[in-house]
């Protein structure tokens, strides 16, 4: 029976929860409803949200994550109204900032926290990805944090810096378009043990998970980067493939320097007047 791991991750029973999250998705396909259902499951059990957002204002946010619904469970930051910092708005965050700046510490009790980046490809615009890298690393490793979800979007950053989060993260959900939502889940478990699953699902207006199953891909799908190739080959002038006329053609074709031979080999030996020549042949293995 095929392994189904989505649920688990989004529904929190996953044990240990993933420390480091990663969702992506494309300009195809909005990753935005699973990751709202990942933290109403969160809410729902006591744990401490801070959520800081850079590609939506807060109050198209707070539609989906009501801060009057868990009172005293979430924390907004907002990154999205004046990243830059031009206008020196102090309610802002500036996103310049390293991630342990932007995400001020604060007294939660007992509650387990989850910080939330929605969506990292802003970032990257005003960091360097390695530093960025760094700081999501060192930051995951913190005792207090029960988990970091890194939101972001394929077609947005370098395919290196999407490399370097898939190295990181204790899971990974690429998200990719189909009816139903199709996606790629990766768990690495402590014991180094690394689970990888294709799989269909649906979510309901509440932003629950439904019909979730295992599903088998052939081959990753590529959104538009097969346009861009196939683009990109048509232009090249190093071209390493052959038609099948082309081969035909090739294999017919005589080199040169090849005489075709239809008797064996011949050896041609001009003596030279130095050469010591004998008429006889002791071994008897020489035609003469």
């Amino acid at each position: 029976m095929s392994t189904v791991i989505l649920r688990k991750i989004l529904c929190n029973s996953e044990s240990p929860t993933p420390k480091l999250l990663l969702l992506t998705d494309s300009s195809d396909v909005s990753g935005r409803g699973v990751l709202y259902t990942l933290l109403k499951s969160h809410l729902s059990i006591g744990n401490y949200v801070q959520y800081l957002t850079t590609s939506n204002p807060l109050h198209v946010v707070k539609t989906f994550l009501n801060d009057e619904e868990f009172p005293g469970k979430i924390k907004f930051y907002d990154g999205f109204s004046d990243p830059c910092g031009w206008d020196s708005k102090d309610s802002c965050v500036h996103l310049n900032k390293s991630i342990n700046e932007i995400f001020s510490s604060c007294d939660t009790g007992q509650a387990k926290r989850i910080f939330v980046i929605d969506k990292v490809d802003d970032i990257v615009n005003h960091q360097d990805t390695h530093n960025l890298i760094h700081d999501l690393h060192r930051f995951s490793a913190d005792d207090t944090v029960e988990q970091v979800v890194v939101y972001c979007g394929r077609d947005c950053v370098p395919e290196s810096f999407i490399i370097s989060l898939n190295h990181l993260s204790s899971a990974v959900i690429h998200l990719y378009k189909g009816n139903p939502t199709r996606c790629k889940v990766i768990l690495k478990k402590p014991s180094g043990k690394i689970v990888k699953t294709y799989e269909e699902f649906t979510l309901s207006p509440e932003l629950k998970v439904q019909e979730t199953r295992a599903v088998q891909l052939e081959k990753e799908p590529r959104g538009e980067s097969t346009d861009e190739d196939a683009v990109l080959a048509a232009q090249t002038t190093f071209n390493l493939t052959l038609t099948e006329e082309q081969r035909k053609s090739k294999n017919k074709l005589l080199l040169p320097h090849t005489r075709v031979q239809s008797s064996g080999g011949q050896i041609l030996y001009t003596p030279d007047d130095e050469d010591d020549w004998d008429e006889e042949d002791p071994d008897d293995d020489l035609n003469i």
